[in-house]
């Protein structure tokens, strides 16, 4: 089976109706099966006489699966909205003979379903090209459904938000699928759904799902290297067994039982002491424990079988790093015969390596392996807890990718869904898709996101970050609405988040002072004159020198009202408020990063001997950019030393806040892995599109950096970076330069420069 981008609209037809509204393919649509249900069973069965290629393009709503004559074809769809409703795109040579497309399909109510998957149920989509149209495509072609009671979710899950938003855990009966699939009286010949419609063919609003070609590859599935041994239970008994993966995986399973009873399988990331704390929190232990500890939060589904035997797989991945295998036997003994694990996440190709420095060597593998479990058809926060696409995460999370792979596709779909997430102010959703919350800075992160992909990516960006020109400069308006005539922007309507903070709690839900609507925030004024240079920049890189021109103006005036209300000189720090009482590593991170303070301020941080509320993992990210434009190497690599507790609970990524605090894998915490590349060996692009690599390493270490990073146009990037030498490779037909020791030197496109320090 051929996976295929099309760089045509497979839905065009020859459209000579009137154009005051869109217009479906003909005979083509949507389909499901008579009445309601959770999920379903949507099969094809067909005769060919002789070869036959098949071009066809297939999508579910909200959830499917796909195979041919019993082989996986794939699954989906690709995570956007409605209004881009993606299908993934085959080219199949077919022999002579019977064949038969199967489709399994989720249909949960909007209360039911994960948290970042959008639709409205419309069921299973399947349209074959010319001139098999009529044959194959749903809506003319001879497909039958039949409803799935096999898969159920129960409305009582257990009551765990976390549940929900990942996937109800599933009740899979292997007995009934078995009767579902072969009792010709339980299938029919459906109900069509919405027609066709093309969403790059789209004139008009509608509140139907457009179609939109997928624009990334087939998430990764895997086998899982672990054996798991029979089990049998005799009737009436429970049995329960937690096994160490050995690292944290993102997985689908399926289950081969017989016998009567259930079996539930699943994941969790930890096991906690039995004793609780006052609040009532249960202490995280070692990752690698599997016994004498409390099994708490978890993800499962549960097989059912009844008298017989069967095997099943189930629908949304579970995540963790402890799999967690439960046996209930019913009247009869059942079996646990074995289970596939297949490894479900992003496939990326990371090819970059670094050596020379065995502290950063230490937390390399859990930074890229956080990476890799919160990267799918989107970028998520997590993916054991709210599998959503906030930005805050996602910017951090596509920089790193941006030094570990030359794949751009995730970060170039990030930044167009969440510009299609803007509301009636032109803010972005926090997250997106299923975005339902506003955090207004998170909109100022997102312009920092597309000018990143600017950067980072390959020139053919360009057309899709103009595209973005409307987005970024609704978000900037909407921010400059809310100017007062003093100068001062008040705080904007929504969840005014920044960040949460280490080791206490004054801002509440990570809302700093004056961060109430109508009110003046000093930490969200700086916030908005850090982010907005990156649209002054876009702005000027696409010639709109008036537009760039009035934005600096107005950012120097932001500058002008910080320095002159909350900046202490004698500590060259910024307070968090106009009592000048409160001081945190954000803001001065913020003040040194938006470029707007020449002299220093926000410095006092690395020296301060009083209070200054440090930055969680989260916002490290900020805080060790800092760090590289003060050329402060060695605050850097003291401050890596907050990792170190990740090796002391054997974790396998990088948590979200702390070793005893909710989420284990936040790739936000994984920003080591980009500072090592992009800081200390400092090879970053020097031009958007990446048409130029200038490399500053701030590498101050006794031994040799080196490494290579891939490029986004092809080649890698080669770095030696040493106390006695430094050199640097580029890849064939990119220039560049190496700073050094206060000096600048000119490199060759594909040229190579070795320097005596």
């Amino acid at each position: 089976m051929s996976r295929f981008f099309p760089d045509y609209d497979p839905l065009e037809f020859n459209d000579t109706l009137p154009p005051y509204a869109d217009h479906p393919f003909p005979g083509v649509c949507w389909m499901k099966p008579r009445g309601e249900t959770q999920a379903f069973h949507a099969r094809l069965h067909f005769s060919l006489k002789e070869k036959t290629t098949l071009r066809f393009h297939v999508s579910g709503d909200r959830w499917f699966d796909l195979r041919l004559d019993g082989q996986f074809i794939t699954d989906g769809p690709e995570c956007s909205d409605s209004a881009h409703w993606c299908y993934s795109s085959f080219e199949e040579e077919l022999l002579p003979g019977e064949h038969e497309f199967l489709a399994r399909v989720v249909t949960l109510p909007a209360n039911l379903k994960p948290w970042n998957t959008m639709g409205s149920g419309c069921g299973f989509f399947f349209f074959a090209e010319a001139p098999f149209t009529g044959m194959f495509s749903t809506g003319s072609g001879a497909w039958e459904f039949a409803a799935a009671e096999s898969i159920v979710f129960p409305e009582d899950y257990g009551g765990a938000s976390y549940r929900l938003a990942t996937g109800i855990p599933a009740e899979l009966n292997v007995s009934l699928a078995e009767k579902e699939l072969n009792d010709p009286a339980l299938w029919n010949c459906g109900v069509r759904g919405p027609n066709a419609y093309s969403a790059l063919n789209a004139r008009h609003f509608s509140s139907l799902p457009c179609l939109l070609p997928a624009r990334l590859p087939e998430q990764l599935r895997k086998k899982i290297p672990i054996e798991l041994p029979s089990v049998t239970v005799p009737a009436g008994e429970k049995f329960e067994k937690i096994i160490d993966l050995g690292t944290y995986c993102c997985f689908q399973a399926e289950v081969r039982l017989s016998g009567s009873g259930k079996i539930r399988l699943g994941a969790t990331e930890a096991l906690c002491e039995f004793e609780s704390n006052a609040d009532g929190w249960h202490k995280k232990v070692a990752r690698n424990v599997t016994e004498n500890a409390m099994l708490n939060d978890w993800n499962y589904d549960t097989w059912i079988v009844e008298n017989g035997s069967g095997a099943m797989l189930n629908t949304f991945f579970r995540s963790g790093k402890l799999l967690v295998l439960q046996i209930e036997a019913g009247e009869q003994p059942v079996v646990f015969e074995g289970a596939t694990l297949w490894e479900r996440r992003y496939p990326w190709d990371f090819s970059a390596r670094i050596t020379g420095d065995p502290e950063f060597a230490k937390y390399e593998g859990i930074c890229r392996r956080a990476l890799e479990n919160c990267t799918h058809s989107i970028f998520m926060d997590c993916p054991f807890y709210e599998r959503l696409m906030y930005i805050g995460d996602a910017r951090v999370q596509a920089l790193i990718a941006n030094t570990q792979s030359r794949d751009r596709r995730l970060q170039r779909k990030a930044i167009e869904l969440l510009d299609w997430s803007r509301d009636w102010r032109g803010l972005t959703a926090s997250s997106y898709p299923a975005g339902g919350q506003t955090i207004p800075g998170f909109s100022l992160i997102w312009i920092a996101f597309c000018h990143d992909t600017l950067m980072w990516s390959t020139p053919d960006v360009v057309p899709l970050i103009r595209q973005r020109l409307p987005g970024i400069r609704a978000v900037i308006d909407a921010w400059e609405n809310e100017r007062r005539e003093d100068g001062w922007i008040a705080s904007l309507r929504g969840w005014n988040f920044v960040s949460s903070e280490t080791g206490r709690n004054v801002w509440k839900r990570g809302v700093p002072q004056g961060g109430e609507y109508g009110e003046v925030s000093p930490v969200l004024n700086m916030f908005y004159l850090h982010f907005s240079q990156f649209a002054e920049k876009i702005e000027r890189f696409f010639g709109d020198t008036l537009r760039a021109d009035w934005l600096a103006g107005r950012r120097a005036l932001t500058a002008k009202r910080l320095l002159e209300s909350v900046y202490v000189p004698e500590l060259k720090m910024f307070a968090n408020d106009f009592a000048k009482s409160d001081f945190s590593e954000i803001t001065q991170s913020l003040a040194i990063c938006s470029g707007a303070f020449p002299n220093g301020e926000g410095t006092g941080m690395f020296s301060a001997d009083i209070p200054v509320a440090k930055s969680i993992f989260y916002f490290m990210h900020y805080y060790f950019e800092a760090c590289r434009l003060t050329g402060n190497a060695d605050a850097i690599r003291t401050r890596l030393e907050d990792w170190k507790q990740h090796l002391d609970y054997a974790l396998a990524t990088t948590v979200e806040c702390a070793v005893d605090g909710r989420s284990d894998c936040h790739a936000w915490s994984a920003t080591p892995l980009f500072q090592w590349y992009a800081t200390m060996a400092g090879i970053r692009p020097g031009a958007p599109g990446f048409t130029r690599v200038d490399a500053r390493p701030l590498w101050n270490g006794g031994s040799i950096l080196s490494g290579e990073m891939p490029h986004p146009g092809g080649g890698v990037i080669r770095f030696a970076f040493g106390p006695e030498s430094c050199e640097l490779t580029l890849p064939a037909g990119i220039p560049g330069s190496l700073s050094v020791d206060g000096r600048t030197f000119e490199i060759p496109p594909g040229g190579n420069l070795r320097i005596s320090r």
